[in-house]
């Protein structure tokens, strides 16, 4: 009989949005790691940002390297958040490397509607089919024109 190990790490995002994280299964002599299903060839990406977001636009290489332009959601049909509190605007489109990520955001309370540009790099592989792409938090939020590059 073989002895199963779990290693697990937690991430902590605040008090109830700690996330357990599987690592390695090993069993004795080797080790198993999980991947998404794509494996290596890129990640599907969740939209992520406390604004309201009407619409994104993604331009860059797609998981064949291939440069690809796909566009989700528009002021009639706005994005509609997850389970995850993110958007998944793209579903079927795996990414991969660095891509220019154009937000629309409808206004709120502390600022007007708006624009902005970032740049996320999605990695190869990972655990999870989807990567977050966050769109930074500024207040106010920067008009059209300014761009901020969030691979740093």
């Amino acid at each position: 009989m073989h002895a199963l190990r779990l290693t697990s790490r937690k991430l902590a995002l605040g008090p109830a949005a700690a996330i357990a994280l599987t690592g390695a299964v090993t069993f004795t002599g080797f080790a198993v790691t999980q991947t998404a299903s794509a494996g290596g060839s890129g990640q599907q990406i969740s939209f992520c940002s406390p604004e309201p977001v009407v619409s994104v636009s993604v331009d860059g290489p797609n998981q064949d390297g291939v440069a690809t332009h796909a566009t989700a959601g528009d002021p009639a049909n706005p994005l509609v958040r997850n389970a995850r509190g993110c958007y998944d605007g793209l579903p079927g489109q795996w990414w991969k490397g660095d891509v220019n990520i154009h937000w629309v955001y409808s206004a709120t309370d502390r600022h007007p509607a708006g624009e902005v540009d970032t740049v996320c790099s999605v990695p190869t592989s990972a655990f999870d089919d989807y990567f977050n792409c966050d769109m930074l938090v500024l207040t106010p939020l920067p008009g059209p024109g300014i761009s901020i590059d969030l691979s740093r």
